[in-house]
């Protein structure tokens, strides 16, 4: 898989410095995947759940923060669209 830019990510981390490893630690996971559906994502990530569409949520630091994605399987391409800290 593929992401389409890291800057959420890095712009995350850089205002919540206690996330750098485990995104970091996603990241890396999702780069050497090769999903083609939510049941595969789920073979990595326990704690990925389906949104709607092509949207899907990851738990991060035990749920202390929520990574929302859209993937294209067709393309293995993923957009972050949203990172929380609860």
């Amino acid at each position: 898989m593929r992401i389409f830019t890291e800057q959420p990510l890095k712009e995350f981390i850089g205002a919540y410095p206690e996330t750098k490893t485990a995104l970091q630690e996603w990241a890396s996971v999702v780069k050497k995947s090769q999903w083609t559906s939510f049941e595969d994502m789920q073979g990595d990530f326990a704690n990925v759940s389906r949104l709607s569409g092509d949207q899907y949520s990851f738990g991060i630091l035990g749920g202390d923060c929520q990574l929302i994605i859209a993937v294209k399987f067709s393309i293995q391409l993923i957009s972050i669209t949203n990172l929380i800290h609860n």
